[in-house]
């Protein structure tokens, strides 16, 4: 520490014994003369999506430089006295990117300018959230974000290599991949007659497909005209699509209409799913219980008649997560937490670490340190 004073005794010893201090001296520590920065470390250059990107930028000086981002890609940050940059690109942020870093003291400044690139993961899946306006968040979500932004944050916390995908982009604050192909008054005929343009514009593995509330009626034949042009996309591009396929939400007002259609579009899709005579046999087609199943209170979850508020579009959100986490997103561990039985008594701590676990995995390994 500046100013401190440190002082060194020798003292020479014989076989026989010590003998008298032959010198001492002392030390008083000053400040190195002041400089202004130099930023000396080496740019990363190259990043993934969905991957975490990180550069810790060193820079020489006295006094200690702080660090800013004068120039930078959407969503990165920089710790000011750390000087770390972290990001997680989009997928809509493949391409080269311009950063340009400062480091500073009262005695001047630094800058390093460099061109970072993102790639595509090899290992991404693409998801189209696909609907009318319950998949485009309008009306009960005021940001717009409706289930998609809850749902890429479970996924991006759980380190899912997952992009959305669509013709349109909503939803603030821009923290998530924004793209979907939910248009408001959609019907399900009009899907129908549209899907098989938008997986050639649009190519997806997954799709989560919430569709019915306009013009609604008991009949499940619109959607099961999507499930075919669907398929019929497959067979020609020589892929295989997912199809998360939801009993839609109910209505504030409970809906006889709407249980009557979801009966409808379960049968129908899980005889394409179960039965070898079906010519859709064995689709890929997972039912996802919305209506019931994910937990929302149409007396308190609904912003109008037919639109979800933020709580229920959470819902939904948990939900379509809770049957891709299972397909796409691996082994992690979820909802990690450390409490103690005697407060911060350390001497008598008696500390538990409680967490969840996602995918395939069925236990793990607990590292304790300070």
């Amino acid at each position: 520490v500046i100013g401190e004073q440190w002082h060194a005794a020798v003292t020479p010893f014989s076989e026989a014994d010590a003998g008298s201090t032959s010198q001492s001296n002392t030390v008083t520590i000053q400040a190195s003369s002041p400089t202004a920065p130099t930023i000396v470390s080496t740019p990363v250059t190259s990043a993934e999506v969905g991957l975490l990107y990180t550069y810790d930028v060193n820079a020489v000086g006295t006094p200690a430089p702080t660090y800013s981002l004068l120039t930078n890609p959407s969503g990165m940050t920089i710790d000011s006295g750390t000087g770390v940059i972290e990001w997680t690109p989009l997928p809509l942020q493949t391409g080269p990117h311009s950063v340009s870093v400062e480091a500073s003291n009262s005695q001047g400044t630094d800058i390093q300018n460099y061109t970072v690139t993102v790639e595509q993961s090899a290992n991404i899946v693409r998801i189209m959230p696909l609907g009318d306006s319950i998949t485009r968040g309008a009306y009960g979500s005021p940001t717009n974000v409706g289930y998609r932004r809850p749902l890429w944050m479970h996924l991006s916390g759980a380190g899912c290599p997952v992009e959305f995908v669509g013709q349109f982009e909503d939803g603030t604050p821009d923290d998530f991949d924004r793209s979907h192909y939910g248009i408001d008054g959609e019907r399900d005929d009009e899907v129908a007659a549209n899907v098989y343009g938008y997986l050639q514009n649009y190519p997806a593995d997954i799709i989560l497909l919430h569709i019915g509330t306009n013009g609604l009626d008991t009949s499940e034949s619109d959607v099961e005209e999507i499930l075919d042009e669907i398929d019929r996309f497959e067979a020609d591009s020589s892929v295989t699509i997912t199809v998360l396929l939801a009993r839609i939400i109910n209505r504030e007002s409970y809906s006889l209409t709407t249980t009557q259609f979801n009966d409808a579009v379960e049968g129908m899709a899980m005889d394409r799913v179960t039965t070898p005579t079906n010519d859709a046999y064995p689709d890929n087609i997972i039912m996802v219980d919305m209506e019931d199943g994910a937990g929302i209170n149409y007396s308190t979850d609904m912003a109008d008649a037919l639109h979800p508020n933020d709580a229920g579009y959470e819902k939904m959100a948990a939900l379509w997560y809770a049957h891709l986490d299972t397909m796409i997103c691996g082994i992690h561990a979820t909802g990690v937490t450390v409490t103690s039985t005697s407060g911060n008594d350390y001497d008598t701590d008696d500390l538990t670490c409680a967490y969840g676990l996602g995918g395939d995995a069925t236990t793990a390994a607990t590292a304790w340190y300070m």
